[in-house]
């Protein structure tokens, strides 16, 4: 199709609200969306009109429309971002002189290696023998991986593989066996926690000369040793309380009104539950935030505020953009430095003092799916003999805050003579929580786990994985606390995870009042956190990576909180500039890191539409998938049936999903929209009446003779699993 824009820009004269990018482009698609049915949107004349355009062609096309001032991103109530025609767009709909360039051959993955299994050669097999005393109780990718003698190695570490044990062997292996002095070593990581855990196992295997640091923390040592060598005077390390009266002087200096400030900036909601106090820490760790992401990135503070339409809007956006100028310019005056400078100025040292670049043969960098421009930068500067890095694509959770994951994805094109070692066995969870994690991550397309989980002495029966919908937030708080009052487990093994922190402070109120004892976990109190004896674990997905729990629940799992569909606030939206950032695969990732925190039991919950990540694939591997508040359905035994799924006939939701994705298919192969092979309407009599055989078809509205003859036997299979 020469102009496949044209029907975009028609679609917007059917459309009776706007819609955001991904909805919008299922639209197009004809694929089902919990908005598009909510709506009966698959019944306008405009839905599938691109049906035979591959999606992320048109999801390229909508980004395309918009650099060309055709259509524009636009933020309405609520914070939702949606796509609006602007009015250059009416004027090329009828003049029709624009021609897309668009490849449909973009490479936005990973070269084949990182979608492979990892061989193991007579070779590797040979040398495992060899040091089969020495590593007995590894398998073989685990083996190859601490053996490698690559200068270049990517390990592709799935949830529960050893990640860390394997790293550290290896180091013992170098150290050992290869001739590699200790003090040559340095292992990098993320969080103080992870530090202080692979600086305690390296320990213990007497590697207590080795490295282990931060990237802060190895950069703020490098500044200390000297930055006033270079710079002549030492930076002092930024406070909170530091944070504060810089924002605070310039409200100050110029005379805003941080009341009128807040009542445009902050939501009803924020400004009706928080103090003025509160909201101004807010504020604080916001432009923080932003300032944060800016340097991560690598890119000058844009004037985002011309960006806003609205005047009210623009001009609170145009003080946060002055206040972010405003501290920088502070920050320089009072040689204050905050985390995200430690690495900038550090390699700002080394490009002046290449002599000071510190030297070492073996580099280990630890969740290299979490790593940004300048960190991939320092790895580059430091350029080690030998580097090992170690990370999971599908655990890619921090693209929000300047993480790119096109570094691990690319691993193979940053760095040359690459060897790429896959452990794809789960050691954590039981084999249909894996199924079930497998099968939700598949559109990015590595390779399948393996659940190589040891069945537990005296394990519980209750175990397996659970899809409930529930009737209201309240059913669905007052489940979860019913179902762990009714848990055999220590309750600090047991997890509750949510999209929000908003949506955990509702659960902790119904805990308090069923007497549940909780502690709930933010993802800034990572550092200090301890888990407590007889307490249950109130976290936020974010908040959670990297733990686990014999048994969690995921709750609000719908198409509001996977993916997350509300904005920070407006200003966020306008200020960071995402291009290249594909929010809703983080947010499927997101939605993965939850689901594998599980061992044995994992029950995922939602009320309304379920999240369009739960399609009917995923749903089909659960042992219980159903419309219930009953508790009961957690009685022993169920986790020990030998069917992949007992899901109830009579949970219409399931079934719909499948008519959906059914009826999707079959107007892609036939090249119509898919209210031309069934409407909506039918499908909701199908629902009802549910005919048992193909002859009771004629009962059922919307669905005529022809319809029957071609469609009859494939939609009793569905229905009935026939």
């Amino acid at each position: 199709m020469k102009q496949a824009h044209i029907p975009i820009l028609l679609a917007f004269d059917d459309l009776r609200f706007h819609l955001g990018k991904k909805t919008l482009a299922d639209f197009l698609k004809g694929d089902p969306h919990p908005t598009i049915t909510r709506n009966r949107l698959d019944e306008l004349n405009a839905y599938g009109c691109l049906y035979m355009l591959d999606k992320q062609m048109i999801l390229d096309l909508l980004d395309l429309l918009v650099q060309q001032g055709f259509l524009k991103n636009e933020t309405v109530k609520g914070g939702f971002q949606v796509l609006t025609r602007t009015p250059k767009g009416l004027k090329e709909q009828f003049s029709k002189e624009f021609v897309p360039k668009l490849s449909s051959n973009k490479d936005r993955f990973a070269l084949d290696i990182l979608h492979e299994k990892t061989t193991i050669t007579e070779e590797d097999k040979t040398l495992f023998a060899t040091f089969d005393f020495f590593l007995s109780s590894f398998n073989d990718e685990q083996k190859k991986a601490i053996l490698s003698r690559s200068k270049r190695l990517l390990c592709i570490a799935g949830a529960g593989s050893g990640k860390t044990t394997v790293l550290t062997k290896r180091i013992e292996f170098l150290v050992r066996f290869s001739g590699a002095k200790q003090e040559k070593i340095l292992a990098i990581t993320f969080s103080r926690k992870a530090r202080d855990e692979m600086k305690e196992r390296l320990d213990a295997l007497g590697m207590d000369r080795v490295r282990v640091e931060t990237f802060n923390s190895f950069c703020e040592q490098f500044l200390r040793r000297h930055e006033a060598a270079v710079f002549e005077m030492e930076k002092k390390i930024l406070s909170f309380n530091d944070k504060i009266m810089l924002v605070k002087s310039f409200f100050e200096k110029k005379s805003y009104d941080l009341a009128l400030f807040a009542d445009t900036y902050f939501s009803k909601k924020a400004l009706s539950e928080k103090s003025s106090d509160e909201l101004f820490f807010s504020f604080v760790y916001d432009v923080f935030s932003l300032l944060d992401h800016y340097k991560s990135i690598g890119a000058e503070i844009e004037e985002f505020y011309e960006k806003e339409t609205d005047s009210a809007k623009k001009r609170v956006a145009k003080i946060m953009y002055e206040c972010l100028l405003f501290v920088l310019a502070e920050m320089k005056k009072r040689r204050f430095r905050d985390f995200s400078d430690q690495i900038h100025e550090a390699l700002s040292i080394m490009k002046q003092r290449e002599d000071l670049i510190p030297s070492y043969e073996y580099l280990f960098v630890d969740e290299f799916q979490d790593v940004n421009a300048m960190q991939v930068e320092l790895i580059h500067t430091l350029n080690p003999n030998f580097l090992f890095a170690v990370g999971d694509p599908r655990q890619a959770i921090y693209g929000w805050r300047g993480a790119d994951i096109s570094f691990i994805l690319d691993f193979a094109k940053k760095f040359e003579d690459v060897e790429v070692v896959q452990l794809q066995n789960n050691y954590r969870s039981s084999k249909v929580v894996v199924d079930v994690c497998n099968t939700l991550i598949s559109p990015l397309g590595l390779v399948d786990l393996s659940s190589a989980s040891a069945p537990k002495e005296n394990e519980h029966e209750d175990k397996g994985v659970f899809f409930f919908e529930q009737s209201s937030e309240q059913v669905e708080r007052i489940f979860v606390a019913s179902a762990i009052q009714k848990s055999l487990r220590e309750r600090n093994e047991i997890f509750v995870l949510a999209r929000t922190h908003r949506i955990l402070e509702n659960f902790a109120e119904t805990f308090d009042s069923f007497g549940i004892r909780y502690i709930i976990k933010q993802e800034q109190l990572e550092k200090d956190f301890v888990q407590e004896e007889g307490k249950i674990l109130l976290g936020t997905v974010h908040s959670v990576k990297g733990m686990e729990a014999e048994e969690v629940f995921v709750v609000g799992v719908n198409g509001l909180s996977f993916p997350n569909k509300v904005q920070d606030n407006f200003v966020f939206a306008l200020a960071k500039d995402m291009s290249g950032y594909d929010k809703e695969a983080e947010e499927l990732r997101l939605l993965y890191v939850a689901l594998s925190r599980a061992k044995e039991k994992l029950v995922i919950t939602y009320t309304g539409s379920p999240s369009p990540f739960l399609n009917s694939s995923v749903l089909s591997k659960a042992l219980v998938a159903k419309k219930s508040a009953d508790t009961s359905l957690f009685s022993h035994g169920i986790g020990n049936s030998n069917k992949n799924s007992s899901l109830d006939p009579s949970n219409s939701s399931v079934l719909r999903l499948r008519l959906k994705e059914w009826r999707a298919q079959v107007a892609s192969e036939r090249g119509i929209p898919s209210y031309m092979v069934l409407s909506n309407s039918a499908l909701d009599s199908l629902l009802r009446t549910m005919p048992q055989r193909k002859e009771e078809l004629v009962q059922v509205k919307g669905i005529g003779e022809q319809k029957i003859l071609r469609y009859g036997d494939e939609l009793i299979r569905i229905l009935h699993g026939a």
